[in-house]
């Protein structure tokens, strides 16, 4: 699909670019020693001839939790002033936003699965003490990026919608109308609840990471192993409820796009 972007000279960085090297930050010199000049040749050499460069990396806003499954509150605490800055330094006419949400339940689930992967016990009932679905406030993070200097404008989609939304959101990223494709397969599809089982048995008994790639390999999610789930029905109810009204609020939003499915 790379040739489809290249056709309407679009240029797109993803995950793979940035955490195989420098991260956008250290690349772009929010922190370390990298001028704005340096920095804005860096931008330059990655640009060429595009008429639009489209930087994906979502821990670019900070990291969803610590290696214990803990979130910082308000979620993305730095997220405004690392986009301001960005913009400051390659991008002074603004930068366009993109930005996903997801129910509160599902998105603490996925925390907690995150962090088991690496390497160590997690214990799920302190993960959720820590991290309580009323804390989870998508609307506050959108005030909070659309309001920060150097942002342009801001499209928002809910994660659940993704793929009814991805011509929409394509053409968006890339500014007029393309053909692409999502993949067939999810990159990161979670843990199944017999993968998160033999985690935490292998973990006890003094295994590592690797332990818990095999568990995740073994039992992938799919129709034979179901996904694992951190909450229960009343749970589910009030977190989408929650979800609900926090999209709702941001639809009412002056300066964002709400993408709907």
């Amino acid at each position: 699909q790379s040739s489809v972007l290249a056709e309407h000279r679009v240029r797109f960085f993803g995950p793979p670019y940035f955490r195989s090297g420098a991260s956008v930050a250290e690349r772009f010199g929010l922190q370390g020693d990298v001028s704005p000049d340096q920095a804005q040749a860096t931008f330059a050499r990655m640009s060429g001839q595009a008429r639009r460069v489209i930087i994906s990396e979502e821990n670019f806003i900070g990291t969803m939790h610590n290696r214990f499954g803990q979130m910082a509150f308000p979620l993305y605490p730095n997220a405004s002033e690392r986009i301001s800055t960005l913009s400051k330094r390659i991008a002074p006419d603004g930068v366009d936003v993109f930005l996903g949400l997801r129910n509160p339940a599902h998105y603490i689930t996925s925390c907690y699965c995150q962090a088991l992967m690496g390497g160590r016990k997690v214990v799920l009932d302190e993960v959720k003490a820590h991290n309580q679905v009323s804390a989870i406030d998508w609307a506050d993070l959108v005030t909070r990026i659309k309001d920060a200097k150097g942002v342009r404008s801001l499209t928002v989609w809910r994660y659940e919608d993704y793929r009814a939304l991805f011509p929409k959101i394509t053409n968006k990223l890339v500014g007029t109308e393309v053909e692409l494709k999502p993949l067939d397969t999810r990159i990161h599809p979670g843990l199944s609840q017999e993968a998160v089982a033999r985690i935490l048995m292998r973990y006890a008994d003094g295994k590592g990471r690797q332990a818990a790639v095999r568990a995740r390999d073994k039992f992938p999610v799919g129709p034979d192993h179901v996904p694992f789930d951190a909450f229960d029905t009343w749970e589910h109810s009030a977190a989408q409820a929650q979800y609900d009204a926090q999209i709702a609020k941001i639809a009412q939003m002056l300066d964002v796009t709400l993408l709907k499915a």
